[in-house]
């Protein structure tokens, strides 16, 4: 009996289990910096902000807290994407 997955113009098929590493291996690795940054982007601009309604609701300040909040998380973000920048650009060699 004939094997289906066999390739029907008379080559061998390929040995798959030669390759030691998952095909998908490749591209979250490749994939892993960005999801990365995705992460840290969005914790950094959602926890102050979060964190400062629960202090306005805590001492009732609203919307101090939420607005310094706020502003801390987009710091942050700011923060995080200039020194991306920086660390992808060429060394200067001095």
């Amino acid at each position: 009996m004939s094997d289906p997955d066999a390739p029907s113009n008379g080559t061998p098929p390929e040995n798959t289990s030669s390759s030691p590493e998952h095909p998908w291996r490749e591209a979250w690795h490749d994939m892993a910096p960005h999801i990365d940054l995705g992460w840290r982007l969005a914790s950094a601009v959602t926890a102050p902000p979060l964190l400062g309604w629960g202090i306005d609701h805590a001492l009732a300040t609203a919307p101090w807290g939420l607005l310094a909040g706020a502003i801390v998380g987009l710091v942050g973000a700011v923060y995080i994407l200039v020194t991306l920048y920086h660390s992808s650009l060429p060394p200067t060699g001095q």
